[in-house]
């Protein structure tokens, strides 16, 4: 991942800081370019770059040698990034000049519907950054809203399970208070995980369901 954040700055640049270094051979170039990555300074690298790229490159270096990237959060760092400076999916550039607020207008949520005559029940995270608190609405559909944009569909489940049981499951997956990055698509994301984990749902509808939140929550309207 960081890798790909070079590669990336290289296309908006041309060139990369460690380019250009002259050494002996291989090995001793190699060691050239690592030593100048690691004293490669913030200024160096994002001068004249979108915020967007000192955001992914603070959370790449942050993981653990075998800890999964929060691809939600990255993918859309840029794809706001993408909105932001006019440009739109398949459609006419955007007038909008401001930058959309993700918290007010690109609000995710876990919809559960039911094969018997049980009304739907919603759980979503609600409040500001790092004050997130979990709410549900019973007997609620979310369709009836003005506001509503988009129902990504995900799956059944491979069990049966009944509304209490799937609403307890999932409200022990609490807000992280702690992290700025936390949003409430990466709480729905962690809340498909949570199913996929104790056997309610498939890798490839988690991911499908993952994929399909990032995309609605780019295609609907800048403003309410």
């Amino acid at each position: 991942m960081e890798s790909l954040g070079y590669v990336l700055i290289y296309f908006l640049r041309g060139a990369l800081p460690w380019q250009g270094l002259k050494a002996n051979n291989h090995s001793q170039k190699d060691g050239l370019i690592l030593e100048k990555k690691r004293s490669a300074v913030a200024k160096e690298l994002y001068e004249s770059l979108p915020a967007e790229f000192e955001q992914y490159f603070r959370h790449v270096q942050s993981l653990c040698i075998n800890e999964k990237p929060n691809y939600v959060y990255l993918r859309n760092l840029f794809r706001g990034l993408f909105r932001r400076n006019g440009y739109n999916f398949g459609v006419s550039p955007s007038a909008k000049e401001n930058p959309v607020d993700y918290q007010k207008y690109r609000h995710t949520a876990l919809l559960f519907r039911f094969h018997n005559r049980s009304l739907p029940v919603v759980i979503y995270v609600v409040g500001p950054s790092m004050g997130y608190r979990l709410q549900d609405r019973d007997n609620y559909d979310p369709m009836q809203s003005r506001t509503f944009a988009k129902e990504v569909q995900v799956g059944w489940p491979t069990v049966p399970v009944m509304k209490a049981h799937l609403v307890f499951l999932v409200s022990q997956n609490y807000p992280d208070k702690s992290s700025q990055e936390f949003s409430c698509q990466t709480w729905v994301g962690a809340g498909l995980k949570r199913l996929r984990e104790i056997g309610y749902q498939s890798q490839e509808n988690c991911t499908k369901g993952v994929n399909g939140m990032v995309d609605a929550t780019m295609d609907v309207e800048d403003e309410p």
